[in-house]
């Protein structure tokens, strides 16, 4: 199963802070496709991109979850992923606390 996050509230945060996501894509030097991509659950966003990103949003590292790995309810798909996610998810937020931190 791979899940799809919501990614509503993020969507939201960008337009308040950054009025585009155009300019969230000039900020991370990501093509504005890249970005959308990400948002519509076509492509993960990467470690780097999600700690830069929460900077740039001002989004503290206990809210990263709450804005980058909301599950919201019955978003999941089949796919070819590990049985593993589960187990990276569960951890994910203790990570980014980490990263963000040091």
């Amino acid at each position: 199963m791979e899940i799809l996050f919501d990614n509503r509230r993020l969507r939201g945060r960008i337009r308040e802070m950054l009025g585009s996501e155009a300019e969230l894509a000039r900020r991370l030097g990501l093509p504005r496709s890249a970005v959308s991509a990400r948002l519509s659950n076509k492509t993960p966003f990467t470690r780097n991109e999600i700690v830069l990103s929460a900077e740039i949003l001002e989004i503290s590292s206990s809210d990263i979850g709450a804005y980058f790995f909301n599950i919201g309810t019955g978003i999941m798909r089949s796919s070819s992923k590990s049985a593993d996610d589960g187990w990276l998810l569960e951890h994910l937020e203790s990570d980014f606390a980490g990263m963000a931190s040091t």
